[in-house]
């Protein structure tokens, strides 16, 4: 099917003052940056003997959460840091430094049998509202949509509840995924799957 293509920003952001002396680094935060982080992460400790890394990736929302409170030097996050976040940030005497990593995208795919040659904005928005419920009043072969999307703790989510349901809330039978990872395994084997959405770097 054709694709629809949603940008996102990958970032990091810096505890600059704990940073400094670290002989441990901790990364907490985003699954979509957390690939890219690790291979970051394993250059800098072959170059720099007693430097070691411990990575946790559970969301973007963790990321900052975990600079806000100190227990990480660095945060992952496929958005921006909100206006909150970092006044939040402040008030603990942290001073967040961002830096932009890498250009991303949502892509909503579909199991490749599917017939369904696009989807627009609104039909997505639709399907995840429940009021599109089968693939043949989208012009596909007629079948129950089974749908997956990422925890609401992902800067990945948030940026799909911003761009694609207009800040609307999807329907309750939507399963929830951990991570982006593990999204893209869902289309093949559901042939009904539709609207799985990956973050495709």
């Amino acid at each position: 099917m054709k694709k629809s293509l949603i940008a996102i920003v990958a970032l990091l952001v810096l505890s600059v003052a704990s940073l400094a002396s670290a002989a441990e680094i901790k990364v907490k935060g985003s699954t979509t940056v957390d690939p890219a982080m690790k291979k970051w992460a394993a250059a800098y400790e072959k170059a720099n003997p007693g430097v070691h890394f411990s990575i946790s990736a559970t969301g973007s929302g963790d990321g900052a959460k975990a600079i806000i409170n100190g227990t990480a030097q660095i945060g992952m996050m496929s958005r921006d840091m909100k206006p909150a976040e970092v006044e939040k940030c402040k008030a603990n005497g942290i001073e967040p430094k961002q830096f932009v990593v890498a250009l991303d995208c949502l892509v909503p795919i579909v199991h490749p049998s599917n017939s369904v040659s696009g989807l627009s904005t609104d039909q997505l928005k639709d399907i995840y509202q429940e009021k599109i419920t089968d693939w043949k009043a989208v012009g596909g072969t007629p079948g129950f949509i089974a749908l997956f999307s990422r925890e609401t703790n992902s800067g990945t989510y948030e940026v799909w509840h911003k761009k694609v349901m207009k800040k609307e809330d999807e329907a309750q039978l939507v399963s929830r995924m951990p991570s982006n990872a593990a999204m893209l395994p869902r289309s093949p084997v559901t042939r009904r799957a539709s609207a799985t959405w990956v973050s495709a770097s």
